[in-house]
């Protein structure tokens, strides 16, 4: 692979990813990266211990650790091609791991803390015929309460050294995973249960050579990641894509950040990263919990790229960032939204705008690049090109795009389409390009549909959120309880603080209802104010709208603060 300045030459890695007569090795280019920098810090963990600790690990140390737990795995589950589930915490026990199944062949898929009562990741453990779960002894319990079923452990467990934990008499499904799987990406689950995406090596480098191009990313490039290790863009664009095009990343906990989002922004400070991230809610978090007085000696000058994606993002919400944030170093036009999704990998699109480009719109646009372009095309509800300006589902083709989902043949048949010689994603995504800005406007299961119009979810919850300053656009749920009657709504949302009541419920509620009926037809039948944390959440911060539907409608969901809703009359 040539060098191309600082920047590996990412269109020799998109040329071998379309050459079928030879297998672009995953396994190899992690190998050759690893050894690369086998004297250099290649990844830096911080921890709380007293303070904030660093551990550095070069390439030669990593590519020396993830061999030996290879050969540790082979030694306890035997050759051949198997599936290991890993439950591990935030560090590097866990990128070793992953290193591990990449390196030897073995498929890892990385599952979310264990939660009593959460069906998610049983559901994952059973879905991928996990040989083993994969832990470390400190969270051995609560893994074990989460995977016994009436006193059965569902699947063995192990801890990272090959001891076996808990053992299991329950057989793992027989499942039949694509020869070209690497490595089992599960859904967030926003909308139902966890799906696998069967992720091949093509397709990691495919897109890792996508971000790199579109970003300028390369062996000077340092990533401050927070984002948990289990979610596609802590996973791919914070660990693994880092190794892929030479640079080295920052790994902290995502609980540090979320307790302490000041702590995000420090490391950035300390450790001179270049690029960082995360979901919207992180960025709001900033605004509303770093006090200036807090930040005063702050430097961000080194960061040059600040990427908001995994979720909807507030027009509004990055350029108060910005205007916050500029005066300890943030470089002018730094932050910019992205999108993406596991079923592509993990980047589909999004770039820092080259000018301020007015637009009226209540969703931050995600700038497209010619490249990116070339794989977006925006469709109707007949499968027909809409032409710029048009709202329609976003279908996404390419390398990056993956071979669909475990043990789920209709739902690939149904997402993965072919048209025009090409094999389109479905994203299940509404979105409308205006020149060179792709503005994502929701999903189209989360839609109100008023006299055959769509109108988005979010678009309801953030004008409803603004009618007051306690309320949280990004922890709401507007849905419809009677699909018969698609547009009478209920609306749940979160304040910001925590609170016991909520003074003047009833003026807030009334200015709600009328705003949003006016605006877009929708009647609030129902409004309700939450506690902070009350509505179910995935691990990227997106609402899981209809879990949340399902609980109002089981007469499960909390009453809300202040008094009881009364709908108003239209």
């Amino acid at each position: 692979m040539r060098r191309c300045g600082n920047i590996l030459c990412t269109m020799d890695w998109v040329k071998s990813v379309s050459d079928t007569t030879r297998d672009p090795s995953l396994a190899d280019m992690l190998r050759d990266r690893l050894l690369d920098r086998k004297n250099q810090t290649i990844m830096t963990f911080l921890h709380r211990s007293g303070g904030m600790q660093a551990t550095e690990i070069s390439g030669q140390a990593l590519l020396e650790a993830a061999e030996q737990q290879a050969r540790i795995w082979r030694k306890s589950f035997g050759p051949g091609r198997y599936v290991l589930a890993l439950a591990m915490p935030h560090g590097l026990g866990f990128v070793t791991a992953v290193l591990a199944g990449l390196l030897e062949g073995i498929i890892v898929s990385a599952m979310p803390p264990a939660k009593a009562g959460d069906p998610r990741l049983p559901h994952i453990v059973r879905d991928c015929g996990a040989r083993a779960v994969i832990t470390q002894t400190k969270s051995a319990a609560g893994l074990l309460r989460s995977l016994t079923d009436n006193d059965v452990v569902q699947c063995p467990i192990y801890n990272a050294d090959g001891t076996l934990l808990a053992a299991s008499d329950v057989p793992s499904l027989d499942v039949s995973v694509a020869p070209s799987t690497v490595l089992l990406q599960y859904t967030s689950g926003s909308t139902h249960m966890p799906k696998g995406v069967e992720m091949s090596g093509a397709n990691i480098i495919a897109n890792a050579a996508l971000v790199a191009q579109t970003w300028g990313l390369g062996r000077d490039t340092v990533v401050v990641n927070w984002m948990p290790h289990y979610h596609d863009m802590g996973l791919m664009g914070c660990l693994l894509y880092p190794i892929l095009f030479g640079g080295s990343s920052v790994q902290l906990s995502p609980f540090d950040v979320i307790r302490k989002p000041l702590t995000w922004l420090q490391a950035v400070q300390d450790f001179k990263g270049t690029i960082t991230g995360g979901p919207a809610f992180i960025y709001a978090e900033c605004l509303k919990r770093i006090a200036p007085e807090d930040c005063a000696a702050l430097d961000l000058s080194s960061l040059k790229q600040a990427f908001c994606g995994a979720e909807p993002v507030p027009a509004d919400l990055l350029p108060a960032f910005q205007d916050r944030f500029e005066a300890y170093g943030l470089p002018k036009g730094a932050s910019f939204a992205c999108y993406g999704m596991a079923e592509n990998a993990l980047f589909v699109a999004g770039a820092q705008p080259d000018h301020d480009a007015p637009h009226d719109n209540t969703l931050a646009p995600c700038r497209l690049t010619p490249q990116t372009r070339h794989c977006i095309g925006i469709m109707s509800d007949d499968g027909q090109l809409c032409r710029d300006g048009v709202e329609g589902e976003i279908w996404v083709h390419g390398p990056s795009c993956t071979g669909g989902y475990l043990n789920a043949p209709q739902e690939t048949a149904d997402r993965f389409v072919t048209k025009d010689a090409k094999t389109w994603l479905r994203t299940g995504d509404l979105g409308v390009i205006e020149g060179d800005d792709l503005f994502v406007t929701g999903r189209l299961k989360d839609m109100l549909i008023v006299h055959g119009r769509n109108v988005a979810a979010t678009e309801v919850e953030w004008l409803a959120a603004s009618m007051d300053g306690r309320l949280n656009k990004l922890a709401a749920a507007a849905f419809a309880p009677d699909p018969s009657v698609p547009s009478d709504a209920a609306l749940l949302i979160e304040v910001t603080e925590k609170a016991r009541d909520f003074d003047g419920a009833d003026t807030v509620r009334r200015a709600i209802t009328r705003a949003v009926r006016g605006a877009f037809g929708v009647q609030l039948k129902d409004i309700r104010f939450l506690p902070r944390g009350t509505l179910e959440k995935t691990s990227s911060g997106k609402v899981r709208r209809r879990i949340c539907a399902r609980t109002y409608q089981q007469g499960e969901m909390h009453a809300g603060l202040g008094p009881k809703s009364t709908p108003e009359t239209p």
